[in-house]
C-alpha cells in the first residue's frame, strides 16, 4: 500500500503502555510513505520506533519524507535513529529522506540536518525558508528533494491544499521533503 503526502504529529501511541509500537505508524507487509512527515509522536517502548516500527520481513520505502523529534519511553529527547524509525524485521529503503540521528539507511539523498521548521514546538510544521534565494538554498528539506522518486504518487497540492512542486532556487530538485510545501522565501 502507499501513504502519499500526509503528515502524523503529537501521537502518543498510549505512551505509557511498555508494550506500544510505532508511536505515530506501525507497519506490516509491504508499504511507501511518500512526501510524509513524521513528529513528535511517542511510543511507550524502549527502541520501539517512536516515529514508525516496522516489521514482518517486507519492504518499507520512505521517498522525500522527514521524521524529526520523535521519542521512545526512554529518551528524554530525540537523539537515535530509533527513536525516529526501529527496523524490526524486513526492508527499508529511504531516499531524499530527512531522519534525525540517521545512522544505517544510507539511502540516496538523505540527510539528518534539521528540517527548519517554522515552530516545531508550536506545532507548525511548515518549512521556514530562511537562506532560500536564487540559485541555492542552504535548508535541508526546501527544494531538497527529487520529483522522480516521487513519480506518479505526488500530487499537485500538498496536505494544506497549496501548490506542491514551489521552486525557490535554481537547482534541478523542486519538492520539499515532507508533507508540506514551501510557498515563498
Amino acid at each position: 500500500s502507499s501513504w502519499t503526502e500526509r503528515m502524523t504529529t503529537i501521537a502518543e501511541a498510549d505512551k505509557d503502555d511498555s508494550t506500544t509500537l510505532g508511536g505515530a505508524l506501525y507497519t506490516i507487509g509491504s508499504v511507501s510513505l511518500i512526501n510524509c512527515t513524521l513528529s513528535r509522536n511517542q511510543c511507550g517502548t524502549d527502541n520501539g520506533g517512536g516515529g514508525l516500527y516496522h516489521e514482518s520481513g517486507s519492504t518499507l520505502q520512505l521517498k522525500n519524507c522527514i521524521l524529526w523529534g520523535n521519542m521512545t519511553d526512554a529518551s528524554s529527547l530525540p537523539n537515535a535513529e530509533a527513536d525516529q524509525i526501529k527496523i524490526a524485521s524486513g526492508t527499508v529503503t529511504a531516499t531524499y529522506t530527512c531522519i534525525q540521528d540517521i545512522d544505517t539507511l544510507d539511502g540516496l539523498g538523505n540527510t539528518d540536518e534539521d528540517p527548519p521548521f517554522d515552530n516545531l514546538s508550536g506545532d507548525d510544521y511548515d518549512l521556514n525558508p530562511a537562506g532560500c534565494y536564487d540559485p541555492f538554498c542552504q535548508s535541508s528539506c526546501i527544494d531538497q528533494s527529487n520529483d522522480v522518486e516521487c513519480g506518479a504518487d505526488c500530487n499537485d497540492k500538498d496536505v494544506k491544499r497549496r501548490t506542491r512542486k514551489v521552486k525557490l532556487d535554481n537547482q534541478t530538485y523542486e519538492i520539499d521533503r515532507g508533507a508540506l510545501e514551501t510557498q515563498s522565501p
